[in-house]
């Protein structure tokens, strides 16, 4: 929002910006070609771009995107966020290692201009402080766990104060192929409105057999449609904020 002020005979103005109560964003990891072959359609019928966890050193591995195809997926509004450079499992690593897998993906994702760099989405959710550490060095934001959903789950508050806090909910933990999962993720979604948390719907490989069971899970989406947006839209940058 622009709100111009005056007061006598000054006046000024400033860039407000608004946040839902709530956000909700999708997220398909690892970058496998059926995002693009089963995914990306159904999305698209939908009018909701999502997000990419890209490991840019496996592209145009058998099996995964081609960098034309994380290029269409840009053009159409999507985010391709960070997942190191070869999907590594951080805690496995040397320091020198990390610095490499996490400077070489960013590297990549800015030289082809691709929205989403700043944010880190962490292979395996596995790191602790000095992985942690090693991040915040290259990116703004990361999720980091799985949301626990039984008995009790770990949904952060929109917008987290720390931005190294996000959870994910799995959709194949739900499961989003049942009519009780997505049930479940309708409960959770309007917990977004209620309660004000953040839900990155996750999912890696889309099968054509479970094309219809997306369908259905994006329909209870579209319901909370005013919240979903990919994450360039969620952290995107202003010249000037008001709290």
């Amino acid at each position: 929002a622009y709100v111009i002020g005056s007061l006598g005979g000054s006046a000024d103005s400033v860039f407000v910006t608004v946040e839902h109560r709530g956000a909700i964003t999708v997220t398909f990891d690892d970058g496998w070609r059926t995002t693009y072959t089963e995914a990306f359609p159904v999305m698209s019928e939908f009018g909701f771009p999502a997000n990419v966890a890209v490991n840019p050193g496996v592209l145009e591995y058998s099996g995964y995107m081609d960098l034309s195809q994380l290029q269409e997926l840009h053009e159409a509004g999507w985010s391709m966020v960070s997942h190191t450079m070869n999907h590594a499992r951080l805690t496995e690593l040397t320091a020198a290692e990390i610095d490499l897998e996490l400077s070489a993906a960013k590297e990549f994702l800015d030289e082809h201009g691709f929205r989403g760099s700043d944010i880190f989405v962490v292979p395996y959710h596995a790191w602790d402080v000095r992985e942690r550490n090693a991040v915040a060095q290259y990116h703004k934001v990361a999720r980091g766990a799985s949301a626990r959903l039984f008995p009790t789950d770990s949904l952060v508050s929109w917008k987290p104060s720390l931005p190294y806090d996000l959870t994910g909910v799995e959709a194949d933990s739900l499961p989003y192929t049942t009519a009780e999962g997505r049930d479940r993720l309708r409960a959770l979604l309007q917990r977004t409105v209620d309660e004000g948390v953040f839900i990155d719907l996750f999912f890696h490989k889309m099968p054509p057999e479970r094309v219809g069971a997306l369908r259905e899970t994006l329909a209870i989406l579209d319901e909370y449609r005013d919240r979903v947006m990919p994450y360039h839209e969620l952290y995107r940058e202003s010249a000037r904020m008001v709290w």
